[in-house]
């Protein structure tokens, strides 16, 4: 093969690749629209084309490029979403959030798929672009892909009607012109004239004009001349405006409220209604302060009051609901498990335990002192399976209740594959457990 043969092959295969990698591509638009009345709220979705070797996850941020046009009050996710903390946003209301759904298979070749929809209301009339901005996109194999963002534009109609009424105008003008001249002379000539005028106007009306002109002629042999005028002038000018305008003020926007809990599907009750399980998401209610209950057999209920404002919308912390009925104090239950134990002496223990369970909790044992005068470490993690390590020292995975632990500071960290590690400090007394709140590690995306 020559040389230029060669580098025809060459080129012919770069060009193949170019239009692989251009039919492979995914296109990301943040769709467009109208928001007829000022202060009025529609959704609006961000749909990826398609995603040809399916998704795993993605981290956008959503920008309205004039915000004092409209405002983004919330973001919804869709069906196929999982749950906080895998899907997150940033705080509403804002002209600008972040998204991101991690952890979750989008099967490949799926079509027009809604990545969110963004809840804007309308501030102002005019219009503003909505600017879509990639940070992280992952194919099902969790590769990084790269993707084309198409802008919406959303149009904001008309304020509120406004009506005017005005009445004007009433003029009269009244003119009355009396001319009378008496001429004699050599040749002895008098002539009198009369003439009267009258002329009514009414602005954007009638107009009526009358005239009468007499006119009489006398001739005599008179040297004499005689001249009289009289002029006789009446005008009125009344004017009447009045302006009415009526503005009419558009209802005040519902909040809308997210909760999540631990364990998952508890019951949530508002103003004693019940409106669902958890995770609650995006539950629309009146301004105004709600008494909100979560409740699920064998767990002590969880009651708050929650204050909603108009338009915005409220993300509780993580509920954590207690072992217990209503109206007890929450107690701990650890899954039995068989064990192996030698018996104490007077002075010393050494214990040795054999941990056999068909759930996922795990209980180490370790004992060097008198019962008494050790402690317990109860770690419960989301997502579950974290390696735990004391000291550096492996003691398990989560959920794990590690007993037999001398009192004192211990350096806890907790690590897993694809998450952040995460380090602190807890303390550990003599005859109690030891039981920090739930724990969640923050995907790497």
């Amino acid at each position: 093969m020559t040389y230029r043969s060669t580098m025809k092959l060459i080129a012919l295969i770069l060009l193949a690749g170019a239009v692989f990698s251009a039919v492979q591509a995914t296109t990301i638009t943040a769709e467009g629209g109208t928001i007829p009345t000022i202060g009025e709220t529609r959704d609006f979705p961000i749909v990826a084309d398609e995603f040809p070797d399916g998704l795993l996850g993605y981290s956008l941020d959503a920008v309205l490029t004039e915000p004092s046009k409209a405002e983004i009050m919330d973001v919804l996710f869709p069906a196929w979403a999982p749950s906080y903390p895998f899907s997150w946003f940033s705080t509403t209301p804002a002209d600008e959030v972040g998204i991101r759904i991690f952890g979750y298979q989008v099967n490949s070749g799926q079509t027009n798929v809604t990545l969110a929809t963004l809840r804007i209301r309308g501030d102002a009339v005019g219009q503003t672009e909505v600017n879509i901005t990639i940070k992280t996109l992952q194919d099902g194999s969790g590769n990084k892909m790269t993707a084309t963002t198409v802008p919406g534009t959303i149009i904001i109609g008309a304020p509120p009607t406004v009506t005017t009424a005005t009445t004007a105008t009433t003029a009269t003008t009244t003119t009355a012109t009396t001319a009378t001249t008496a001429t004699t002379a050599t040749t002895t000539t008098a002539t009198t004239a009369t003439t009267a005028t009258t002329a009514t106007t009414t602005t954007a009306t009638t107009a009526t004009t009358a005239t009468t002109a007499t006119t009489t002629t006398a001739t005599t042999a008179t040297t004499a001349t005689t001249a009289t005028t009289t002029t006789a002038t009446t005008a009125t000018t009344a004017t009447t405006a009045t302006t009415t305008t009526a503005t009419t003020a558009p209802p005040a926007d519902p909040g809308y409220i997210s909760v999540f809990s631990f364990p998952l599907k508890a019951t949530a009750t508002i103003d004693g209604t019940g409106v669902g399980v958890t995770p609650l998401m995006g539950y629309r209610l009146s301004p105004g302060t709600h008494t909100l209950k979560i409740s699920m057999p064998g767990y002590a209920d969880y009651t708050t009051s929650v204050n909603i404002a108009s338009g915005s919308h409220l993300q509780l912390p993580l509920v954590i609901l207690q072992r217990g009925v209503p109206g007890t104090t929450p107690t701990q239950t650890a899954s039995p498990t068989p064990s192996t134990s030698v018996s104490p002496t007077p002075t010393a223990t050494a214990t040795t335990t054999t941990t056999a369970t068909t759930t996922a909790t795990t209980v180490v044992t370790t004992a060097t002192t008198p019962t008494g005068q050790t402690g317990a470490l109860a770690i419960n993690t989301v997502p579950r399976g974290v390696t735990i390590y004391l000291n550096n020292q492996v003691r398990g995975t989560s959920p794990a209740t590690i007993s037999g632990l001398s009192p004192g500071d211990y350096e806890l960290k907790l690590m897993k594959q694809g998450y952040k590690t995460q380090v602190r400090t807890v303390t550990i007394e003599a005859g109690k457990t030891t039981t920090p709140p739930l724990i969640i590690l923050t995907p790497i995306m």
